[in-house]
């Protein structure tokens, strides 16, 4: 894999939501925790860094299908005097080793130009984000 799609790493980082946050996940993560969530907390905390943005809301789902999974993490922020949306789409094929598929919304707009077969690192999912906000 390259240097811009999710590693290890991206997983094993504990990103910290500050409190005050409204997460159904912990805002924090601990020794044996879901790599996922670690991922997750870190699309709202990269977001609000390359934004500027103020952290208020993230919510992570995850549902079993036939042929793989499909995440959805959902984070909100404030900022520049408006709310910012963003919903990231991960499919995992289960048949299909590394044949993950990925998308971006932002603001309610699907981004199609962004829809990838590899998951872009966290870092690189809150650059589309700042780069779609300040074109």
């Amino acid at each position: 894999m390259g240097r811009h799609h999710i590693t290890v790493e991206d997983e094993a980082r504990s990103w910290i939501l500050p409190h005050g946050v409204s997460a159904n996940i912990p805002l924090r993560g601990s020794h044996g925790m879901f790599g996922a969530h670690n991922v997750a907390r870190g699309l709202l905390v990269e977001i609000c860094r390359h934004t500027g943005a103020v952290p208020l809301c993230l919510h992570y789902h995850e549902a079993a299908h036939r042929r793989g999974t499909l995440t959805i993490v959902t984070a909100l922020a404030w900022g520049n005097d408006r709310f910012l949306l963003v919903t990231t789409r991960t499919f995992t094929d289960w048949r299909k080793t590394g044949d993950d598929r990925w998308s971006i919304c932002i603001n309610g707009h699907d981004l199609p130009d962004e829809d990838r077969h590899v998951v872009p690192s966290v870092p690189l999912q809150a650059a589309i984000v700042d780069r779609w906000l300040n074109p």
